[in-house]
């Protein structure tokens, strides 16, 4: 059974999930492109390590190669339709992952204006899952063709970044295009999601080999570019804090020195309305004030003397006491002393 019928027969589209579950796909590793020449998007995908559709489907598009069925359709329009019906399982795959690279003129004109190309009918539809399969979680733009931009990308889906481009390098051929004419491509018009999208599930197993060097890199810059602008916002974040710090500190001081302005003012205005009488009195109790303090001052050091006359007036009558006691000793131990120095005498 064949799930893309207005495109492939059931076994080539069999046939084509089998060349895509092999080891040969990389997840994540894919290039889409519109708008520039096929030859141009092979070169840029081989020299990243990535995935044109081209790449992707191996023997089955290398006219060379038996496997390949270009020298079995009947027409160029035949072979057409294969490749179209390849692309829509291309795409599907790519939908499985988490971004897709594609590869497109400079803005600001970067798809064809008709809206008909391939990439435009069948396989941005669904990368961006509106078809109801599963979506990519971003879609990264290149534009090859414009020197010194070869290996810069930036989002275009589901966040548009354009200008982080065009601030850099600027909107390059402003001037309308000469786009080459496109033969319409049938629109999906079928959903690939639900019943179709599980019946495909249940016949291919899809297995996805590790990511090229490029996509590694990418990633790391990604990482690094988020963690730069986690930190940025961190120390904007404590420069704010610290900023708010700063002005609280100020209006605290600014407030600090409008009250004492306030207070002095309201003294001066006070002394200019008070009268004579009112200053004699004033004068008259800040003396009294004065002779109070000076008074218990006085009052405070005589009290000091006086402690410290009793503690010498004790201190000395402790030391008569000890001096008596000294000398009763001593009366009391000479009349041994006396008898001991005539014994001694005696015996001699």
């Amino acid at each position: 059974m064949a799930f893309f019928p207005q495109y492939l027969t059931a076994g080539e589209e069999a046939r084509i999930h089998q060349q895509f579950q092999g080891e040969l796909w990389r997840r994540n590793n894919q290039v889409l492109w519109s708008g520039i020449l096929r030859e141009e998007a092979q070169r840029w995908a081989d020299e990243h390590d990535m995935q044109t559709l081209t790449t992707a489907m191996g023997p089955l598009m290398d006219l060379s190669h038996p496997l390949c069925l270009r020298n079995q359709k009947s027409s160029k329009a035949a072979w057409s339709k294969y490749v179209e019906g390849a692309s829509a399982i291309f795409a599907w795959y790519i939908s499985r992952g988490e971004r897709v690279t594609v590869l497109s003129p400079p803005p600001p004109e970067r798809f064809h204006p008709s809206g008909e190309a391939r990439y435009q009918v069948i396989e941005e539809p669904i990368v961006k899952g509106k078809l109801g399969t599963s979506a990519v979680s971003r879609i990264e733009m290149v534009h090859p063709t414009v020197k010194g931009a070869e290996n810069i990308c930036y989002q275009i889906w589901p966040v548009d970044e354009t200008t982080s481009w065009t601030a850099r390098f600027g909107e390059l051929n402003v001037q309308r295009r000469s786009w080459r004419m496109v033969k319409r491509v049938k629109t999906l018009s079928n959903k690939l999601g639900g019943t179709e999208i599980t019946k495909v599930t249940q016949h291919y197993d899809v297995e996805h080999g590790p990511t090229s060097p490029y996509q590694e890199t990418k990633e790391e810059a990604e990482k690094k570019r988020e963690e730069e602008e986690r930190k940025k916002k961190m120390e904007k974040e404590e420069e704010k804090k610290k900023a708010k710090q700063e002005m609280k500190k100020t209006i605290k001081e600014e407030r600090k020195k409008a009250k004492k302005v306030i207070k002095e003012r309201k003294k001066a205005e006070k002394e200019e309305n008070m009268t004579k009488e009112e200053k004699e009195r004033e004068e008259e109790e800040r003396k009294k004030r004065m002779e109070k303090k000076e008074m218990k001052k006085t009052a405070k050091e005589e009290r000091k003397k006086a402690k410290e006359e009793r503690k010498k007036a004790k201190k000395e009558e402790n030391t008569t006491k000890e001096d008596r006691a000294k000398k009763q000793e001593e009366l009391k131990q000479y009349p041994e002393k006396v008898a001991t120095e005539e014994n001694d005498g005696w015996l001699a």
